[in-house]
């Protein structure tokens, strides 16, 4: 048996996937998506920064080790003692501790850096926020896509049941060749969408798995979302100040803004507090086995310094208004992100009752698409209706089905913007970093 004919029967074996549905597609996206990950990266990086300034206020020790060999060893005597002043093998050690004790900078880059982890926690959870939403667009998108490639295959159905009635009739003589020309001219357009929808639904299909990190043959069939059909359907059509308050407080990106600004203030303070004198604290000690003159085999100080940069330069001051206008450009971001909530709110409403109107009168076109197709073929039956028209139903209730099909996931993809403005995940539910 070829490798090839072994394959097919593994994969024949194989358990069919499970059912995907649009809550599991989310939660893949967010545990397997590398996006994810660097999202979580991000955090551990700001810890550590904040670490890093909280180092500031704590001292620093050095420790350090010499040996030295000589070519010769001087030695004294000493109160009738030999005291080497000098050895062939010189051996020592020194130790220094630094603490200081008050620096004004520390506090406001302190400040900085608890302002940047906050900042990088909301950013990380609104990108992660955001990697939901394109899952779930890509989930809805694959599935309307799936279903007009079975409005296609359906159209061929018909296609194929109306080239049988117009070779039958011409048989018996109750038809012309046209018919059946026409009728083979519409299977084969019929065809040649089935073989584009269908292409198009399966490049949906693996896009999906690719945004999943799944396999496309893992992906299984994909649920209908109906319970998120109804939640559509009935969500109101406008919301109130109060309403548009609460989207703003649950809104990550304007949370990590609100930071961002908060970082940079920090910062624009640190440069003058460099005028503010710096104090200190210092202790060294030291250990040799050459003890000299005064035969003490070691060292030891401690004591405070107090350093005051009068003048730098400059340097401080052109540090200052550059943060300063940093900070007022984080402030216009955090300014300019708030009412773009309010503008993104209304537009996800209004796109939102716009797609479930178009719905509505996209089911009654498909009502009227299947009896108008019903009709004509029992017309074209009866000898009253032409190929040409029978087509042109055909043509129609496809249509017709694939526009329901499309506005009905446009009602869903509009109830994912809208809850993408308000700051909540794709399910409905609230988001904390």
């Amino acid at each position: 048996m070829s490798p090839l004919v072994c394959l097919l029967a593994v994969l024949a074996q194989a358990p069919a996937a499970e059912p995907l549905s649009l809550e599991r597609a989310v939660e893949l996206a967010l545990s397997r998506n590398e996006r994810a990950q660097i999202a979580g990266a991000q955090n551990d990086a700001a810890d550590g920064r904040l670490a890093q300034a909280r180092a500031f206020f704590f001292p620093s020790l050095t420790v350090s080790g010499q040996y030295t060999r000589r070519a010769y060893e001087v030695t004294r005597s000493v109160g009738g003692q030999e005291v080497a002043v000098l050895r062939y093998n010189a051996l020592g050690a020194a130790g220094s501790l630094r603490w200081p004790l008050f620096d004004a900078r520390g506090i406001a880059l302190y400040q900085a850096a608890s302002a940047d982890l906050r900042a990088t926690r909301f950013e990380a959870a609104e990108a992660k926020r955001r990697l939901g939403f394109e899952a779930a667009q890509a989930f809805l998108q694959t599935l309307g896509l799936e279903l007009v490639h079975e409005a296609a295959r359906h159209r061929v159905a018909l296609a194929e049941t109306n080239l049988g009635d117009a070779t039958a009739r011409k048989g018996a003589g109750l038809a012309s060749s046209n018919d059946v020309t026409r009728s083979t001219l519409e299977l084969a357009n019929a065809r040649r969408s089935e073989a584009n929808a269908g292409g198009v639904a399966r490049a949906a299909r693996l896009n999906l798995a690719l945004l999943l990190d799944l396999d496309p043959v893992q992906l299984g069939t994909l649920e209908p979302p109906t319970s998120m059909f109804d939640t559509a359907r009935a969500q109101p059509d406008r919301i109130e100040r109060a309403g548009l308050n609460q989207a703003l407080e649950a809104r990550l990106d304007v949370k990590g803004l609100g930071e961002r600004k908060a970082q940079a203030d920090a910062l624009a303070r640190e440069p003058l507090l460099r005028l503010v004198p710096v104090l200190g604290f210092f202790a060294q000690g030291s250990l040799t086995n050459e003890t000299g003159l005064s035969g003490i085999p070691w060292a030891a100080s401690l004591g405070v310094d107090l350093t005051w940069a009068l003048f730098d330069g400059g340097s401080r001051y052109g540090a200052r208004d550059e943060r300063a206008a940093n900070a007022r450009i984080a402030a216009l971001n955090e300014r300019l992100r708030q009412r773009g909530v309010t503008v993104e709110v209304h537009t996800a409403l209004a796109t939102l009752a716009a797609a479930r109107a178009s719905e509505t009168q996209a089911v009654v076109g498909v009502d009227a698409a299947k009896l108008n197709a019903t009709e004509t073929s029992e017309l074209y039956r009866q000898g009253l209706a032409t190929a040409l028209q029978q087509a042109d139903a055909v043509q129609s209730q496809f249509e017709a089905e694939v526009a329901l099909v499309q506005d009905r996931y446009a009602v869903l993809l509009s109830l994912l913007g809208l809850r993408a403005a308000l700051g909540v995940d794709p399910l409905g539910r609230e988001v904390t970093p």
